[in-house]
């Protein structure tokens, strides 16, 4: 009956077939046992109405006594009046597919700000001659202080003096072959030649009975020492002088003086410090071998030279003159090389014992002074 109704609404009212699927779909929905009254259950709307299966049973003649009419809104039977007599309309309804879709992860974009790298800026005074590429250059360039770069030679060593020197000097040198590249040595000794020498006709005296020597052909040997540093980068000077500056000293109007007296020592002390001033200025270390007292030939000849006296006064002169010394009487005192066996003739020392000297006492110092 109900059935019956509803066509016959939906042929004689066309503008009541969204009504019809309005009801439609109550009783659909009170069929399958959907939940009444509940808002939340109710089917989604769709964008046209379903075409409704034809029923199985023969449409039933319309009686008279019910004409065709709109149902107002008023009218329209909730789906809990509907008669639990009433059987539902046979309705084909699609199959539902339920499709799964899978779990999408949201994609999660995280926009990371970094701090921005400050770089300092390089701000060179007015005057500065480096352009500004040079400074930002990234090359590391190790430049060492000269003092750290060492030195460009072995140690350099001019010997000078009287006879003594002059020994010392080719010993020295030989020496310095059996050591290349440890020590360099130059000479400009002079056998009888001291620094009291000088070119105005005074004499020395040697020997008993004495001699007067003239010396002055000697004074060039301690006048080109200043140009010798230079030209050969000397490093040390070394001063190595025996009897000829403790003798008697005369001049041409007959006076004698030597370094007992007052003139004579003024005199020694002068030429002493004169020396060490001119090495000095021309950029070297003056280096004094200290005098050992002499006694010529020992006992077998008496001589003025061999008073102690006159070489204490000798060692006085050169501590005053403030250079740098290297001790030969406390070396052979410690050694008991302070007699004959040291030095045979009383003046010179001995081959072997020179070349101890040089070996354990004049290279340790030539090396410690050379680069002060």
């Amino acid at each position: 009956m109900t059935e019956t109704r509803l066509r016959r609404v939906q042929r004689s009212v066309p503008g009541a077939r969204a009504l019809l699927l309005t009801a439609v779909t109550a009783l659909v929905l009170a069929a399958c046992g959907g939940g009444a009254g509940d808002p939340q259950q109710a089917a989604p709307p769709v964008s046209a109405p379903p075409t409704l299966a034809a029923s199985t049973t023969p449409a039933a003649t319309p009686s008279p006594a019910s004409p065709t009419r709109e149902l107002t809104p008023a009218q329209r039977a909730p789906r809990s009046t509907v008669p639990a007599t009433t059987s539902p309309a046979t309705t084909t309804m699609p199959p539902v597919t339920t499709t799964t879709s899978p779990a999408t992860t949201p994609e999660i974009t995280v926009a990371a700000t970094l701090p921005e790298r400050t770089i300092p800026e390089v701000i060179l005074p007015s005057d500065a001659s480096v352009p500004p590429t040079e400074v930002m250059s990234t090359e590391v360039v190790a430049v060492l202080p000269a003092a750290l770069a060492g030195p460009a030679h072995p140690p350099r060593v001019l010997v000078s003096g009287d006879s003594t020197g002059t020994e010392l000097a080719v010993r020295f040198g030989a020496y310095a072959e059996a050591h290349v590249g440890e020590i360099e040595v130059f000479h400009s000794a002079f056998a009888g030649c001291g620094l009291s020498a000088g070119n105005d006709g005074r004499l020395h005296a040697w020997n008993t009975p004495t001699e007067w020597i003239d010396l002055s052909g000697c004074t060039l040997q301690w006048q080109a020492i200043p140009q010798l540093i230079t030209d050969n980068e000397i490093d040390v000077v070394i001063a190595a002088i025996g009897p000829w500056d403790g003798t008697d000293i005369r001049f041409v109007d007959g006076t004698t003086v030597n370094v007992l007296d007052p003139v004579g020592r003024a005199l020694v002390q002068d030429a002493y410090d004169q020396f060490v001033a001119s090495v000095r200025g021309a950029g070297a270390t003056p280096v004094f071998i200290r005098p050992a007292t002499i006694d010529a030939e020992w006992e077998r000849r008496t001589d003025p030279i061999d008073d102690p006296l006159r070489w204490d006064v000798m060692r006085e002169i050169v501590d005053a003159t403030g250079a740098a010394q290297i001790d030969l009487p406390g070396w052979l005192t410690a050694n008991g090389l302070d007699g004959p066996l040291g030095r045979p003739d009383g003046v010179h020392l001995a081959e072997d014992v020179e070349f101890r000297f040089i070996d354990e006492v004049i290279v340790p110092e030539v090396d410690r002074l050379a680069y002060v």
